[in-house]
């Protein structure tokens, strides 16, 4: 059976995904349940122990309906590479908790991951509808808009980030770059006018970028007799 050591190695926060508040806030409490869990388990073979893959499936047999343990659960599935498993038990922590905000944002997060988008954004609407004033959720869902081709959806979701935090030089870039995307130069502009005084490397990678675009668009143009052509595909960051 693993020792009370291992179980405490195993709490540690995983690594960063997309722009979020500190995600699983309650992840040291991983340590007590899986100490918790261990303590109990008097009787068992040691080949039930074999991998962190076998420990964790044994854990979600047990600590099913418990919504905090199956978001922590979630997490550690994260940490461990296993998205999908990550995001069916932060499924089950959201069922049986279906307002708890910080289980919203998590499994948004994983749904991102997972390249999920659709499902990445109705998660991140339920949050936004309990806390509207989250500057990172906000965001979020204007990345998962944009994947999503939504790029008026998308550009409104960065707009709202950037007033609930007029700082927030990501939002404004991706904001930007999706106006360089549509041909929107003008409103570009204004972005990056903004970014010149927050962050002069994002300024910098902004203005790059709307110099390649006119200058494609320009080369377009001419190759079409003068036809306006829209800008071509890019992926916002």
């Amino acid at each position: 059976i693993p020792s009370v050591g291992l179980a405490m190695a195993m709490a540690f926060i995983m690594g960063r995904i997309l722009e979020r508040r500190e995600l699983a806030r309650a992840l040291s409490t991983v340590s007590i349940l899986l100490i918790a869990v261990l303590s109990s388990q008097t009787v068992v073979t040691s080949d039930v122990w074999l991998s962190e893959r076998t420990l964790y499936s044994k854990m979600g047999q047990t600590v099913e309906g418990n919504p905090r343990a199956m978001a922590n659960l979630g997490l550690e599935y994260a940490r461990l590479g296993e998205m999908e498993r990550a995001a069916e038990a932060l499924e089950t922590a959201v069922r049986l908790a279906p307002e708890n905000l910080e289980y919203l944002y998590n499994l948004s997060v994983i749904y991102a991951r997972l390249e999920r988008w659709q499902e990445a954004e109705r998660s991140m609407r339920r949050f936004l509808a309990l806390d509207p004033a989250c500057a990172e959720a906000h965001f979020n869902l204007g990345l998962a808009c944009s994947r999503l081709n939504r790029f008026k959806a998308a550009a409104a979701s960065y707009r709202k980030a950037v007033r609930i935090k007029p700082d927030y030089v990501k939002a404004h870039f991706n904001l930007g770059a999706l106006y360089v995307k549509l041909g929107r130069y003008r409103a570009a502009d204004r972005q990056l006018a903004v970014l010149e005084g927050l962050d002069p490397s994002a300024a910098g990678n902004l203005k790059g970028l709307m110099a390649m675009f006119m200058q494609r668009s320009a080369k377009r143009r001419s190759a079409r007799g003068g036809d306006v052509v829209g800008p071509m595909e890019i992926v916002v960051p």
